[in-house]
């Protein structure tokens, strides 16, 4: 069962605009488009609906971490999670933080979001980013065990394959 708590914005839509790269595609999205999920957050409704929930999957909305009001979203997105969790303890986080949660990792919303994921989304740039080294790396040297704890599971995505693995970049499966 999935509620419906879609947010229709009263301002003009943004524009998103997915470019190939080396490592995949950049997604692009008009700048501040995303803002308004701040209000959104703090609806009663919404964390009503969370109460229920089995699992709560965030994303950073492609906002560029160097747009103004940027952490502003990361921190309202913490603290939704901080209140939902507090109601619902037993609620899986999904996280999947895409480059401007990567690049904004080091802020407090960020290292909370980490430190609540059970599952955690990344592609190869994002891996390499956030570890300091290549996807091909050898255990441990992947680790991510200074964001995540130890119960995550990390899910690397690939053009051609998944890889699933602890924080402490030990390979659990390779589909």
């Amino acid at each position: 069962r999935i509620d419906d708590l879609t947010y229709h914005s009263s301002g003009e839509p943004g524009l998103c605009v997915s470019e190939p790269s080396p490592n995949g595609r950049k997604l692009r999205t008009a700048p501040q488009a995303n803002l308004e999920i701040i209000n959104h957050l703090q609806d009663p409704d919404v964390l009503r609906s969370m109460e229920r929930a089995d699992v709560l999957h965030l994303t950073s909305l492609l906002e560029d971490p160097t747009d103004i009001g940027s952490s502003g979203i990361a921190d309202a997105v913490a603290s939704f999670v901080q209140r939902t969790k507090d109601a619902n303890p037993n609620l899986i986080v999904s996280l999947d933080p895409g480059d401007p949660w990567v690049k904004l990792r080091g802020t407090d919303a960020l290292k909370y979001l980490y430190s609540q994921a059970d599952l955690l989304f990344v592609n190869s740039q994002e891996f390499e980013e956030l570890t300091g080294t290549d996807t091909e790396a050898t255990y441990p040297a992947r680790s991510l065990r200074r964001l995540c704890p130890n119960g995550t599971a990390v899910i690397l995505k690939y053009f051609d394959r998944i890889v699933v693995q602890l924080p402490t970049g030990f390979d659990l499966a390779r589909i």
